[in-house]
């Protein structure tokens, strides 16, 4: 999920994490002291049907005050059963 403000804007389907700076794009220039230690994804935008149940949802509260990491993990102790 794509995240601005506490709010998701975009979901993805993420199909691989790789190193930060792997993906050759037109747009950026890639610096090896900025990429150090961070990752990137491969993927698409996920599905419709799971778009429509996310994007504008509030998540702030998943956050504490001032966390600045621009990559945040939930994981749920049974990995095979992602139902809500």
């Amino acid at each position: 999920m794509s995240v601005y403000k506490g709010e998701v804007v975009e979901v993805y389907k993420i199909d691989e994490w790789v190193p930060a700076g792997t993906i050759p794009m037109k747009t950026r220039t890639i610096l090896p002291e900025r990429t150090s230690g961070r990752v990137e994804f491969i993927g698409k935008v996920a599905p419709a049907e799971i778009r429509n149940k996310y994007i504008g949802k509030s998540v702030a509260k998943l956050f504490k005050y001032g966390e600045a990491s621009p990559i945040k993990v939930f994981r749920k102790a049974d990995n095979s059963n992602y139902s809500e």
